[in-house]
């Protein structure tokens, strides 16, 4: 059977189709699309889910269909003939070659940390990348780079290395053509080069450059961008923790932080960086040691390549980290987490067995983006579409089983639930609802859930008040709440003030219950608040009466942080109606406009939703 034909076997497994095919390299690209736009459209026009591995070795991909039967079949009938048309024309096509000859001092950024940049290229364009060996004595001195392949694999493939290389002389003149060197800088054992021992760097004295050294190789440190207009908020959830081993989440909002406190170089990554991540646990990986040892793990990849990234290589940095926590173990077992990373305008996310990560680019709806295989983990990426595009945000879904035994999961069914809480600025409610719906898919244990969005500032979905500037400070709001109570676990049940019974509810008990309030309000337009609050709050302010069920009145920001730094000081203050709000309340009102309702919140004292009514 010759390279360029496909291969396929399928199984089913009752109603469930599941297919491998294999295809040749140089051919995936007519099945991805520019941007992945043709096996998007695939998987939407069949309904089944088509996954390309990135990791294989040799000139064969495998391209793996899952669905129903009639789904799956349909597919694989799309498939071959896209390939059948792409192999005629390649048929008709000869072999060329290009040589181009880069400058010494941009080759690292082209191969990438242990070849992972000149792999990716190779693998998107279709085409053989060699870069030559025999010209390494001198750094300065062109490289020879000769590519293989077809007319259109060669143009691609030179067009991706060219940019890359515009892209290092473009850094490199925005520094300026002023020589003098930063402080810290001094003479070392190379020539043309000034080094800093701190930051570990180089100065060049002949461009003005800065650079670090790759195995000999200096390459151009690239500074990040910071996307001022660019937010990200998320929230978690964990249910059923007393079913088995406890699942966690991560959530570093601030990724630069971290790596400053680690003492990593990170000023090549952009603006804003955070990560949401899930845990399970294994007996090769305790849900412990992945939760303290993930992320140090993957900032240290990061800061270990200091120029540009492809957008392939994140993916090796997310897939090494995973492989790192499981390093020295002879389970041959991957940890039970899924993990992505929000960096600039940019997310990428993976998932390991046991877990799943869903990507979706979206507005009031949203479509789940197609994930690929590597490594055994699946893996996701999209990028942030500009101002004014329909789908105005990138939504993060990640969810983990604690036992390693989570259930298929139908991204768009993640899209439906999570999508119009992300939408509406309500993270902790679409973690919530993507545990609901794992639990409605047959996930029986204990499950950890984490929600995320990266949005433009001013996304449809956050309404302001017209009246108030945006750099005003409020001193004094006014709010109404509905209070679900819940049991710690620890200690005496807590008494419902409305009924005088002890509630024995855990914390998860309470936040499902809430979201089903939430969502009860938003289909009312929170009509309904003042009657939902009298049947299901348990605030004493919930006996006030008519339209002001759940009021807590006017809240004085200055007062309140005083009563709460005085409170338990000999002479202060020991019982006072506004001391008793909680911090969390009380940071949620000050952020919330005049009408508008809170997430779920969670308090020392049960869950809440907060609405600001002045």
């Amino acid at each position: 059977m010759e390279s360029s034909r496909s291969r396929s076997r399928s199984r089913s497994n009752g109603r469930r189709g599941h297919r491998v095919m294999h295809v040749h390299s140089e051919v995936t690209g007519a099945l991805i699309g520019r941007g992945g736009e043709k096996i998007n459209a695939l998987c939407r026009e069949t309904g089944a889910r088509i996954e390309i591995s990135r990791d294989d070795v040799g000139p064969e991909r495998t391209v793996t269909i899952t669905g129903s039967e009639d789904a799956v079949d349909k597919a694989a009938r799309a498939i071959e003939e896209i390939l059948s048309n792409d192999r005629k024309s390649l048929a008709h096509q000869p072999e060329h070659e290009k040589v181009m000859y880069v400058s010494g001092s941009f080759i690292g950024m082209i191969i990438g940390r242990g070849g992972e940049s000149i792999k990716a290229m190779s693998r998107e364009s279709g085409a053989k990348i060699e870069v030559s060996k025999d010209d390494v004595g001198d750094r300065d001195a062109d490289r020879r780079v000769t590519i293989h392949g077809t007319a259109e694999a060669v143009e691609k493939a030179s067009q991706m290395i060219q940019d890359i290389v515009s892209r290092s002389e473009e850094e490199q003149s925005e520094r300026g053509s002023v020589i003098e060197p930063p402080a810290g800088f001094e003479d070392c054992e190379h020539e043309d080069w000034l080094y800093n021992a701190t930051t570990q760097e180089f100065f060049s004295k002949k461009t003005g450059a800065l650079a670090w050294l790759n195995a000999g190789i200096f390459c151009p440190i690239r500074e990040g961008i910071n996307h001022q207009d660019v937010q990200v908020f998320s929230g978690t959830a964990v249910i059923g923790s007393d079913q088995g081993p406890a699942p966690k989440t991560a959530i570093i909002p601030d990724l630069h932080r971290v790596a400053l406190a680690l003492k990593m170089p990170f000023d090549h990554v952009d603006h804003p960086s955070g990560m949401v991540a899930a845990f399970g646990s294994t007996e090769a990986v305790p849900v412990d040691h992945a939760v303290r040892g993930f992320h140090e793990k993957l900032l240290r990849r990061i800061s270990s390549w200091r120029s540009a990234w492809l957008d392939q290589a994140w993916f090796g940095a997310l897939t090494g980290a995973i492989l790192d926590l499981v390093s020295g173990s002879t389970s041959g077992s991957l940890p039970v987490m899924g993990a992505a990373l929000l960096l600039g305008r940019k997310v990428i996310a993976v998932s390991a067995p046991g877990a799943h990560v869903c990507l979706m680019l979206g507005s009031e709806g949203c479509e789940a983006v197609t994930p690929m295989e590597a490594q055994g983990s699946l893996c996701c990426f999209a990028s942030l579409p500009p101002k004014g595009d329909k789908n105005s945000s990138v939504y993060v879904a990640v969810i983990a089983d604690g036992k390693g035994q989570l259930e298929p999961i139908e991204d768009s069914k993640i899209c439906s639930a999570v999508g119009p809480s992300l939408h509406q600025r309500r993270p902790r409610a679409a973690a919530l609802a993507l545990a609901r719906v794992a639990r409605k898919a047959g996930s029986t244990g204990p499950l950890a859930s984490a929600c995320a969005c990266l949005g433009w500032e001013d996304s449809p979905g956050k309404k302001s008040d017209p009246k108030r500037p945006r750099s005003e400070q409020l001193n004094k709001v006014r709010v109404r709440q509905i209070l679900i109570r819940f049991w710690s676990g620890k200690g005496p049940h807590p008494v419902n003030p409305v009924n005088r019974k002890p509630v024995t509810r855990r914390v998860d008990e309470a936040e499902m219950e809430m979201l089903e309030i939430l969502e009860q309000l938003i289909a009312e337009k929170c009509q309904n608040f003042a009657s939902l609050c009298k049947s299901s709050s348990e605030c004493g302010s919930a006996l006030r009466g008519g339209a002001d069920n759940g009021d807590l009145g006017w809240l004085d920001q200055a007062k309140v942080a005083a009563l709460a730094k005085a409170k338990g000081q000999p002479g202060g203050p020991k019982s006072v109606v506004q001391s008793s709000v909680p911090v969390a309340v009380v940071k949620v009102a000050f952020s919330l406009e005049k009408g508008e309702l809170s997430d779920v919140v969670v308090s020392e004292i049960g869950v809440h939703l907060v609405q600001r009514t002045g």
